[in-house]
């Protein structure tokens, strides 16, 4: 299973939502649970997340804005 989620260093709900995605893939990902995190480009400079997700990929192209996740 693969679970995607949207990262915004300065967004609170997507702070707040970190040691969720943590417990959940401590939980999970003996189970095979991967996540896949689209970090937002601000001036050409993707945020990093804080913690270490299977893969980061970054949202250069409003990505985002397209899933309504901005």
């Amino acid at each position: 299973m693969v679970a995607v989620t949207f990262y915004d260093e300065k967004s609170k709900a997507t702070l707040a939502s970190i040691p969720k995605w943590r417990r959940l893939m401590r939980k999970h990902r003996s189970d095979g649970l991967r996540l896949i995190v689209v970090a937002k480009s601000v001036g050409g400079r993707c945020d990093e997340p804080p913690f270490r997700p299977d893969a980061v990929v970054c949202d250069t192209g409003g990505l985002a804005k397209v899933y309504g996740a901005q």
